[in-house]
């Protein structure tokens, strides 16, 4: 009998008490920074040898909806994430904002946005087409607009160039080798999906242990509180500048379906490794950005199909 794969959200859970209640083994895989590293050059080998290049070019017929949705992804979202962040930090400090610029700045998740748009009947093929490019362009756009941000905004974030050579060595040089792996992924497919699927738990459960041994994991929830509101605003302020501008813009029912999915979710996978990259050595800045991370992602997810269904059971009574 075949097993069930678990649920992201039963991992999430296991993960999150392992850390709490079994933190030894965690706190060994953060003191050993190698560890940490092989985990993310793994997850982008993995991310590399599943990610098909050749989709982007077989979705330039719908270049509208792909060039709209990266430039909300990356332009719009950044840009709305900054004016909250402006707006919260004289009640919050820099150390528990940053994470607002962290979801806002990220691409789209690989999985779910397709899997949601799928189940409402949406353009499951566009959901692929801007998932397999956000992808793309994460491993470059992110970073840059994390070091533009941070550079004028936070001085405990490591140098530019720093990021760049660690970019290249843990992120980039492992996704091209994925990619020059690309032709025999039928036989490594697993074990690379593996590698994307589970490598970010691992890396999760050693911080949370490491908050939970180092006794201020109390005081992290309790500095979440400002940048939460924060973050639930702002899914609120994309979801409704995604409803907006995709019906002002004319695109069709099941394109905009797609779009608000896409739109409107932030991946966990890029998100803590980059956490982890930037604030090496604040793994309260770290966690705390990895937290908010994991609470919009599953914020978006709820909001998104409730958005979409209100959205378009009302297009639909409309029309009839």
């Amino acid at each position: 009998m075949k097993l069930k794969k678990p649920s992201f959200y039963a991992i999430l859970a296991i993960t999150l008490v392992l850390g709490a209640v079994m933190p030894v083994p965690g706190v060994y895989i953060k003191e050993h920074g190698w560890i940490i590293t092989a985990l993310i050059m793994a997850m982008y080998f993995g991310i590399g040898v599943n990610m098909d290049i050749s989709r982007v070019i077989a979705g330039a017929a719908k270049w509208r909806e792909m060039l709209f949705a990266q430039f909300f992804l990356f332009i719009v979202s950044p840009l709305a994430a900054s004016i909250l962040y402006a707006v919260f930090l004289p009640y919050s400090s820099k150390e528990a904002m940053i994470g607002l610029m962290f979801v806002s700045s990220l691409a789209t998740p690989i999985s779910s946005g397709i899997m949601l748009t799928e189940s409402k009947h949406g353009n499951s093929v566009l959901s692929m087409y801007n998932v397999v490019l956000s992808q793309f362009l994460g491993i470059f756009v992110t970073p840059f607009i994390l070091s533009v941000f941070l550079k004028t905004q936070f001085e405990m974030a490591v140098s530019f160039s720093s990021i760049v050579a660690e970019l290249a060595l843990k992120m980039l040089l492992p996704f091209a080798i994925g990619q020059l792996c690309f032709r025999f992924r039928e036989k490594i497919k697993r074990p690379a999906k593996a590698c994307t699927d589970y490598s970010i738990f691992v890396i999760l459960y050693s911080y949370v242990s490491f908050a939970v041994a180092e006794g201020y994991m109390a005081k992290l929830v309790s500095s979440l509180m400002l940048p939460g509101a924060a973050l639930i605003i702002f899914l609120f302020l994309v979801l409704a500048l995604g409803i907006f501008s995709t019906g002002l813009l004319g695109f069709a029912r099941e394109d905009r379906i797609s779009l608000l999915f896409t739109c409107t979710q932030k991946t966990i996978g890029m998100g803590i490794p980059l956490a982890v990259l930037f604030f090496p050595d604040n793994e309260e800045v770290a966690l705390n950005t990895t937290l908010l991370i994991i609470v919009y992602y599953v914020l978006s997810m709820i909001f998104s199909i409730f958005s979409v269904d209100l959205l378009f059971k009302a297009d639909r009574r409309v029309r009839v």
